[in-house]
């Protein structure tokens, strides 16, 4: 059987071909070439525009359901925005009736001292005194709450941002790229 010399397009070695072959791998670096025949003359010639096509569509279906996954990831951590807001409303709430309480119950001790009886007015102190500290509690909780909004879901939620606008330019590209 006749066979022609070429060199491997991959790594360079030389390939004995036979004639009849439409096609041939090369034993050293296994590329698939085709064999181009034209006025007399023999080549070689990569197989990869169908690899190459496939691994574009591969690469934008992964690309998509990253897309997916990523928003419905950013979804969940809205919700969980939304609800940590809301338990830290429930502080904020609190402190603000605590507040006014104490307010209302500091005026009533300040009256009970001038007008009814000094120990009535003690413990109408001591009850003004006690919400008031409860509502500066309960508003270091909201601002504590506020803070870890800010900081942990807030990050998480910039950080999976980021992810999804890295993937949209990523398929972007992919669906400006022509392969024949």
């Amino acid at each position: 059987m006749k066979a022609v010399a070429l060199r491997c397009l991959g790594c360079g070695s030389n390939l004995s071909v036979p004639l009849n072959l439409e096609q041939i791998t090369c034993l050293y670096c296994n590329l698939q070439q085709t064999i181009e025949r034209g006025q007399g003359v023999m080549g070689l010639k990569r197989i990869v525009s169908s690899i190459e096509k496939v691994q574009v569509g591969t690469d934008r279906t992964a690309i998509e359901l990253a897309l997916r996954r990523l928003r419905e990831e950013i979804a969940e951590v809205n919700v969980k925005r939304t609800n940590h807001e809301r338990h830290a409303s429930t502080f904020s709430n609190a402190a603000d009736k605590q507040l006014g309480w104490a307010v209302i119950v500091g005026i009533s001790a300040v009256v009970s001292f001038f007008a009814a009886s000094w120990s009535l007015g003690v413990i109408l102190l001591i009850v003004a005194v006690v919400l008031a500290w409860l509502s500066s509690e309960n508003m270091k909780t909201y601002r504590e709450i506020k803070k870890h909004l800010k900081k942990v879901l807030g990050v998480e939620l910039r950080k999976l941002e980021e992810e999804l606008e890295s993937e949209r330019a990523t398929l972007s590209e992919i669906r400006g790229t022509r392969h024949v």
